[in-house]
């Protein structure tokens, strides 16, 4: 009994010699505790568990993403600076590092390889996106669009506007124009770039 004495006196219960059926209460809250802590120590064990597999696959995307700038900045010093700068635009944006990652693959064409200027590009489509990141990926797949023809035609304006971006009434605005002239304008290619790029600026700057 003297083992019985050391451990029951270890989880603080005073054990009666004379019963049995004490000892044998005390011992299953002994067993009790020692269920406990296992089960909590599991608990620990699962959550590192997941907390590496996270790590594990945010690696992996990093990775994927610096494979995929490296041909298009022509270089894996500048895709390595392309990651940073997509790290610091998640920490400031709530979208996720893959789905910036892929606007950024899209954008960086269009933007002769530069980082700041594509990264400053998506944080004005971002504001526009409302923090929904399919309509980011609408957005600027309208807007690059419209970036590698030079010039605004329909099929990229209705893409912005089915993401929920009110593109044709602030694009008239801005040109002073009707939205009838402004079609006008858009079916004989009069409508530049630069106005697109103009108005995304006016409806994301402060109080715009």
């Amino acid at each position: 009994m003297a083992i019985i004495d050391e451990l029951m006196y270890r989880v603080g219960f005073e054990v009666d010699k004379t019963s049995f059926g004490n000892v044998n209460s005390s011992l299953k809250s002994l067993v009790g505790i020692t269920a406990g802590i296992a089960g909590a120590l599991a608990g620990v064990g699962a959550a590192i568990g997941g907390a590496s597999m996270y790590f594990v696959g945010a690696a992996a995307k990093i990775e994927d993403a610096e494979a995929a700038f490296t041909p298009l900045l022509g270089g894996v010093d500048k895709a390595k600076a392309a990651v940073k700068e997509l790290n610091k635009l998640g920490a400031e944006t709530p979208f996720e590092f893959g789905d910036l990652a892929g606007q950024m693959k899209q954008l960086l064409p269009v933007m002769n390889g530069d980082i700041n200027k594509t990264t400053d590009t998506m944080r004005m489509l971002g504001d526009t996106a409302g923090g929904n990141a399919q309509k980011l990926e609408t957005i600027t797949r309208g807007y690059t669009k419209a970036m590698l023809k030079g010039k605004v035609d329909m099929e990229s304006l209705n893409m912005i506007s089915e993401a929920g971006v009110p593109i044709f009434d602030k694009l008239s605005k801005s040109m002073g124009v009707s939205t009838e002239e402004l079609f006008k304008m858009i079916s004989s290619g009069d409508v530049a770039t630069d106005q697109l790029t103009h108005v995304f600026r006016t409806m994301t700057k402060e109080g715009g």
